[in-house]
């Protein structure tokens, strides 16, 4: 590093400490599992920590009497670091405000001490690339990878800035996590808006006072009973020969099943991967459209989401593309009601799975095309507000993420940043 890169200008210069030097406390997770319950005290596990977060939503409870046990060598408090070390190495998240949580196996509680360290740098510091690689690096095991608390506990910390400066780095980097988190927040109210909206109009019929009887009970009079390919084309998609490069790392984003479940977002906005125009002739893909229904159909069966774009999929996920671009939102929310009864209909010995078929024979109740496109009418500006904060927040993730490790290593000073100037556009 240059004394020009350097952004630790001020009295004091960049030391290395080992973790245990900049902590109070390190402390390892139980070796066994809580027994859970309905409700009580979050029990957060390896598979709720990724990108520096914990993620609540899908999180399991314990109750008091396991939650004093499994918290006696230390209770986590607002600010603390975890860290798995095991299934996988290296995720990383922080105890959030107003949160009493208790872990699960394989993770560690770090605290660092507050005249050395700040947390939220201490946070960011352990996502960047190269300590992530090092931890990859001491991981040990014949099964699987593992990072011994000894050596987490002698981890050097190298070119620690000072702590005036730590602290502005993790503001700096929280920012981006807070706006994105804001965003999905708001997402979500905006989703359950349109979706009770659907439901109101569609599932109770509220609007309707005069009812027929059907073979789906009693509809509105002007209701009907159809198929659901009545309104929809069904697409499947194909993957292109993995050992064939020129098939790969194009302009057509490539969906499968992972990118479609990805946090449970409305709309795919980001895939791990790309595909070439050969690669999409080669796997007989067809393209799904901006706004059409994708549905995992292998494996994780039964996820939703609409691409922000036009996309290519794989071969474990169906696109239902309607005949009408005002029904696209109506047939995402369609199938978001009817999921349950299509998930009991999936076959498959191993994996449940979708087929054609069963989208083929699945039976829906139909509005007339006037009401659907009312209710496209409706939801347009809520629904497309949810996309482009989607696409916000990945372009806040990018900056997030490239900033990172310039911050931690001084190549960008953290002086010469102002949160003002950190506006981000949503324009794809």
């Amino acid at each position: 590093m240059t004394s020009e890169q350097q952004t630790f200008d001020t009295s004091g210069e960049a030391r290395s400490l080992e973790l245990r030097d900049a902590t109070t406390h390190i402390v390892d997770s139980e070796h066994k599992s809580a027994p859970e319950i309905e409700e009580g005290y979050p029990y957060v596990k390896t598979s709720d920590i990724e990108n520096g977060r914990i993620h609540f939503e899908d999180v399991s409870y314990v109750g008091e009497e396991s939650y004093e046990e499994w918290t006696r060598r230390l209770n986590p408090e607002p600010g603390d670091i975890v860290l798995t070390r095991e299934a996988p190495v290296g995720r990383v998240g922080i105890v959030p405000e107003g949160k009493q949580i208790c872990l699960g196996q394989r993770t560690v509680l770090i605290r660092p001490n507050p005249e050395i360290l700040d947390n939220q740098f201490l946070r960011y510091l352990l996502l960047t690339d190269e300590v992530q690689n090092r931890f990859e690096a001491l991981s040990t095991g014949s099964t699987v990878d593992h990072l011994n608390l000894s050596d987490l506990r002698s981890f050097e910390l190298r070119d620690l800035p000072r702590l005036e400066d730590q602290k502005k780095i993790g503001t700096i980097l929280s920012y981006f996590d807070e706006k994105i988190k804001t965003n999905q927040k708001i997402n979500s109210l905006l989703e359950e808006v349109a979706r009770s909206l659907f439901e109101y109009r569609f599932v109770d019929f509220e609007p309707y006072d005069s009812f027929k009887d059907s073979e789906r009970g009693q509809i509105p009079d002007e209701f009907e009973v159809a198929g659901l390919t009545d309104i929809t084309d069904v697409v499947l998609g194909g993957t292109p020969d993995s050992s064939e490069d020129s098939y790969w790392g194009g302009d057509i984003v490539w969906a499968k099943a992972k990118d479609v479940s990805n946090e449970q977002e409305a709309f795919i906005s980001e895939t791990e991967k790309n595909i070439t125009e050969k690669g999409l002739e080669e796997s007989s893909t067809e393209i799904a459209p901006k706004n059409s229904t994708i549905i995992t159909a292998r494996g994780t069966v039964g996820e939703l989401a609409m691409p922000a774009f036009d996309m290519a999929i794989n071969q474990s996920c169906y696109s239902l593309v309607s005949e009408r671009e005002e029904d696209r939102y109506f047939v995402y929310f369609l199938m978001d009601a009817i999921l349950n009864n299509l998930m009991s209909r999936t076959h498959g010995t191993v994996f449940d799975t979708i087929t054609k078929r069963t989208l083929n024979e699945q039976d829906v109740v139909l509005p007339p095309e006037e009401d659907r496109a009312k209710f496209h009418d409706q939801v347009t500006a809520t629904i497309e507000q949810i996309r482009e904060n989607q696409i916000e927040n990945r372009n806040l993730e990018s900056l997030r993420d490239t900033l990172l490790p310039k911050l931690v290593s001084g190549e960008v000073r953290v002086n010469d940043i102002s949160l003002d100037d950190l506006e981000v556009g949503s324009e794809v």
